[in-house]
C-alpha cells in the first residue's frame, strides 16, 4: 500500500501532466479536478480513503491544508469561481507536508 505522502505527490503529479479543471472529477488521462486527481491515483489499484484512519486519509489531510471541515467541502473548493491551478498545487504541497510530519 502506498504512504500517504506517496499518494499525494502522485495525484499532484497527475495534476501537473493531465491539467487540472472545473466542474468535474475528470476521466481517462485528465484532466482532473483536486478530488478527482485522487481518485485517479487512489481508486484503480483498489486502494480507497476507507483503508486510512480518517486523520490520515490523503484526502483530509488536502483539507487541513486549505481549511476545510471535510472532505465533501473539497469539490466546492476546487469549484470557486476565480480559483487557480497554482492554488490548487499550492494546497497539494501544503498536504504532503503536514503528511510527511505525521510520518514522523
Amino acid at each position: 500500500m502506498k504512504t500517504t505522502v506517496e499518494i499525494l505527490q502522485a495525484a499532484r503529479n497527475k495534476l501537473i501532466e493531465s491539467g487540472w479543471q472545473q466542474g468535474h472529477f475528470g476521466a481517462g488521462d485528465g484532466p482532473f479536478c483536486a478530488v478527482g486527481a485522487l481518485r485517479r491515483i487512489m481508486l484503480p489499484g483498489g486502494v480507497y480513503a476507507a483503508t486510512y484512519g480518517y486523520k490520515e486519509s490523503p484526502y483530509w489531510l488536502l483539507c487541513r491544508a486549505i481549511g476545510l471541515p471535510n472532505d465533501m467541502a473539497l469539490s466546492a473548493w476546487n469549484d470557486t469561481p476565480g480559483r487557480t491551478f497554482s492554488e490548487v498545487i499550492d494546497a497539494y504541497d501544503y498536504a504532503i507536508e503536514l503528511a510527511k510530519e505525521e510520518e514522523r
